[in-house]
């Protein structure tokens, strides 16, 4: 459920149910209040689907919505209606099948979308005043160098936007990518789960930054376990801490650790474990994570 910058708007998204919908709100106004939902089912309007993931402007004055089925919803959040359906953009040579993470740098000049079944990170550039978005490029795996893109999962961006950072699932991968001269990102740094210093990260779902800009961290759902970097704030670059895996992790059926984020302070970490219908929250410390 992402929450706006300004803390002003939230969305929370129904995936299983029909009709599909997207429900906003702000603190404050009670949630039947008509004014501020808004359930779209034209389907020339609006398919809502399978939706995975969703994230708010800079500004707080549109919503991203990330469906399975390989389309990107944009929507202007209106005062008076909540949501204004205003694009339904699909890339294209299917970069977008099962896009699954999306993320934004603080500018609001892109969106990056990562796609589990394209197993490929696409760009796309975005209006700042209207809001659409149109295709940059995309980056796909065995492509360029990039060998850890194998059902890409999870996106995050570093707070100045220089750095974007994924995990994958089939992979089990941490891929570390920069903006060269010509604007493109690159890839300069990975991590393959048993082929160097990562261990113990068995199909990577979610990755973070922490505010600060100083940790990253993957989660991964079958080991149900957390990979832990420092981060070089100068060069992007990532120096393995280590790998947690305990019972705040991992579930004794199904899947592990799933989500992640962290408090806007960079201090607490909450780590969401599927198979055991949990959030586990950790502290960082000086030299370990403490549950």
């Amino acid at each position: 459920m992402p929450l706006g910058p300004h803390s002003t708007w939230k969305c929370a998204r129904a995936v299983n149910r029909r009709p599909r919908s997207i429900f906003c709100d702000r603190p404050g106004v009670p949630r039947c209040v008509p004014e501020f939902y808004c359930r779209l089912i034209e389907p020339t309007r609006s398919r809502l689907q399978q939706q995975s993931d969703g994230a708010f402007s800079p500004d707080s004055k549109f919503l991203y919505s990330l469906d399975r089925n390989g389309i990107i919803q944009v929507f202007r959040i209106n005062e008076a209606t909540a949501l204004e359906f205003i694009q339904e953009f699909s890339g294209k040579d299917g970069c977008l099948s099962n896009a699954v993470g999306i993320a934004m740098p603080a500018d609001g000049s892109e969106i990056l979308v990562v796609a589990a079944n394209a197993s490929a990170l696409t760009v796309a550039k975005r209006d700042r005043l209207t809001g659409k978005l149109e295709l940059d490029y995309a980056l796909r795996d065995d492509e360029g160098g990039i060998q850890g893109f194998g059902r890409v999962y999870g996106v995050c961006c570093s707070p100045d936007g220089r750095f974007v950072y994924t995990c994958s699932a089939s992979d089990n991968a941490v891929t570390c990518l920069r903006h060269g001269a010509d604007g493109r990102l690159a890839v300069f740094q990975e991590f393959v789960n048993d082929n160097g210093e990562l261990k113990g990260f068995v199909r990577g779902s979610e990755i973070a930054i922490t505010p600060d800009g100083r940790f990253v961290v993957a989660c991964a759902a079958q080991s149900g376990s957390l990979a832990c970097f420092d981060r070089d704030a100068t060069t992007g670059e990532l120096s393995r801490r280590g790998t947690l895996q305990d019972d705040g992790t991992s579930a004794l059926l199904g899947d592990g650790a799933t989500g992640i984020a962290f408090s806007p302070d960079s201090r607490f970490l909450y780590v969401a474990v599927s198979g055991a219908n949990m959030v586990s929250i950790y502290e960082r410390v000086a030299q370990q994570a403490r549950k």
